[in-house]
């Protein structure tokens, strides 16, 4: 897992980096501010600050903010928050104007399996134009869900990882018809699982 989580890391610090290859698609400035949608892949991602610090580490005369809407559990149709949260959510979209919007969803709604996949890319559709509404000249940052691994509880992973990457395949394909950028982490998680030695 530690090898999995390194790889995930150097995965989005490479793409978001100076000399990564998204670095001409993502033209950051300093004082740029990246904000951040999803499930709890990306809530994980940002809560205890390593990945902005290492983002910062690749180029230290670009300060950057970094400041996350994600929320465990979040599906793009079902975002449940407490009475009130609408409010408050516009006075941070207010204080937060972004210039870089990443988003993490698929990994919750693909356990619907094939059956799910209308119903996912129209939620999909929708909420990538509430994005653009709420984050006007953003770029948008996709990411696709991460592998399951051989031995988790549950659904046999060759099953799991078919319908992750039959969902990572429409977020590919909206992307690119929105002309967002699509950061694939699936094929790279798969890679790492197959190279681990332990879980």
């Amino acid at each position: 897992m530690q090898r999995f989580q390194k790889l995930l890391f150097l995965s989005l610090i490479w793409a978001l980096s100076t000399r990564g290859p998204l670095s001409a698609q993502i033209p950051l400035k300093p004082e740029d501010t990246v904000v951040c949608y999803g499930n709890s892949l990306v809530e994980r991602l940002l809560e205890h600050g390593e990945l902005q610090a290492w983002i910062h580490l690749t180029d230290t005369n670009r300060p950057l903010h970094f400041r996350s809407f994600a929320w465990t559990g979040d599906e793009v149709g079902h975002r449940l928050r407490a009475e009130g949260y609408a409010d408050h959510m516009k006075s941070l979209l207010a204080l937060w104007p972004a210039q870089v919007v990443v988003v993490g969803y698929g990994m919750n709604e693909s356990f619907a399996g094939s059956k799910g996949l209308p119903e996912f890319r129209s939620q999909w559709e929708v909420l990538l134009g509430q994005l653009e509404r709420l984050h006007p000249g953003a770029r948008i940052v996709v990411l696709s869900p991460t592998a399951v691994e051989t031995g988790h509880p549950g659904p046999d992973a060759a099953t799991r990882n078919a319908d992750i990457t039959a969902y990572s395949e429409v977020l590919r394909e909206t992307a690119a018809a929105r002309k967002a950028l699509y950061v694939d982490l699936l094929v790279p998680s798969q890679k790492a699982y197959l190279a681990a030695k332990k879980p």
